[in-house]
């Protein structure tokens, strides 16, 4: 490998303000864009309440510390493959709080307690928990052999409307925005960092100066996080213990049934604890809708590097293919799967989701195919370009002065 080390002229003896040198290296490029994915990634997740451990031992302090270290690193991972998956589950939750918010705000009145969006984005994390008591001649084991059940907003309103709670859960806004580790420094400096970022390529632009393809990366999966910050405005952050609601009374098979019907969807694998999964949808059409316009949108972001010099004149096309195939195929998954059946596609928008048949899965399969090639090729080659670049790239601009 070819390494090329730029030679500056030292500045003089006498006392003078230096400037950063006219240059840029391959690691500033890296480490810029790597710096802005982490902190974006880091800060934009939402995750659910978690299952609570009571560790007995430093050893499992530390296995539960890796556990929540790990999930969180898991859907940062995530996040980096996928971020329009990230985007489309949040608005899912942001839809689910504000369909929840009026039969829930009027039951809080009734109850005489405080309920806010950030109680129904709450609730929905699995945060307002029902403990089901032991009642004589009843097994009341209802999932993973617990008594407990974490209820999303909608099912807990109701569960206050059939009495299974006698009201509402008592909880402030104050105690809720103190549960909320939310810092809203490492936000504002991810939202900075991501602004800096188009600026410079803004400023590169104007200057007739290409950028690399890994910048233009970067700015796709920038734009996202700027979505799905508004998305989750007032949803709370790493919350780790939920509030206990004890149940009123038994519910009967007839409720389990029709707490079920209007519980949320799962996507990859199922619900296996009482908590409420991190892979939770809550509305599956919001997050298809959403999701496939932050594809639409990420696709079409790659696409301004299709101009760029590439190593081969084949990895030019490949790289214009892929950009289409990434914002094409959900709009074709969408519309086919829609003219499938266009009445049960307007059936699964009501809150009544025990119809599972809305999908026709085997034309995402189809389109879900091609469409993770080209995300696979489009992340390989980017970091393939960087040996590849032309001169102009390593110019730097007025933005190198600035820290």
């Amino acid at each position: 490998m070819i390494t090329f080390y730029p030679n500056c002229t030292l500045p003089p003896t006498t006392p003078a303000f230096v400037l950063g040198p006219n240059t840029r290296s391959t690691l500033s490029i890296v480490w810029n864009c790597l710096g802005t994915l982490i902190l974006c990634t880091w800060s934009i997740l939402h995750l659910n309440v978690p299952p609570q451990l009571t560790p007995r031992s430093t050893a499992q302090i530390i296995r539960r510390w890796l556990y929540h270290s790990g999930t969180k690193l898991k859907w940062m991972v995530i996040t980096i493959l996928a971020p329009e998956t990230i985007m489309g589950i949040a608005y899912s939750a942001l839809k689910s709080a504000w369909d929840s918010d009026k039969v829930l705000s009027e039951l809080a009145n009734g109850d005489g307690v405080e309920w806010s969006t950030a109680h129904s984005f709450f609730a929905d994390m699995g945060g307002f928990v029902v403990m089901f008591e032991e009642w004589a001649g009843q097994d009341m084991a209802l999932m993973d052999g617990s008594n407990l059940w974490a209820l999303t907003a909608a099912q807990v309103a109701l569960a206050r409307n059939r009495n299974i709670i006698s009201c509402l859960p008592s909880l402030s806004k104050d105690e809720l925005r103190d549960k909320n580790k939310g810092d809203l420094l490492v936000k504002s400096l991810a939202l900075f960092q991501i602004l800096w970022m188009i600026l410079q390529l803004f400023v590169r632009w104007k200057n007739n100066k290409q950028a690399s393809q890994l910048e233009i990366m970067t700015l796709s999966f920038a734009v996202c996080p700027c979505i799905i910050y508004m998305l989750t405005w007032s949803r709370p952050q790493d919350i780790h213990t939920p509030i206990i609601v004890r149940a009123n009374r038994r519910a009967t098979s007839d409720d389990i049934t029709a707490l079920a019907r209007i519980g949320p969807e799962y996507f990859w694998f199922e619900r296996k604890h009482y908590t409420m999964p991190n892979n939770v949808v809550h509305s599956l059409w919001p997050m298809s809708l959403s999701g496939g316009a932050g594809a639409i949108l990420f696709g079409l972001l790659h696409y301004l590097a299709s101009k760029f010099t590439f190593p081969t004149l084949v990895e030019d096309s490949l790289w214009t293919a892929s950009c289409f195939v990434t914002f094409l195929a959900p709009v074709v998954c969408f519309l086919a799967t829609f003219a499938n059946n266009p009445n049960k596609w307007l059936a699964s928008l009501k809150l009544d989701r025990s119809d599972d048949g809305t999908f026709n899965w085997q034309l995402i399969v189809s389109f879900a195919v091609p469409f993770v090639f080209a995300r696979l090729f489009l992340l390989v080659e980017l970091f393939r370009t960087l040996y590849f670049l032309p001169p102009e790239v390593y110019t730097s601009t007025w933005g190198a002065n600035v820290p």
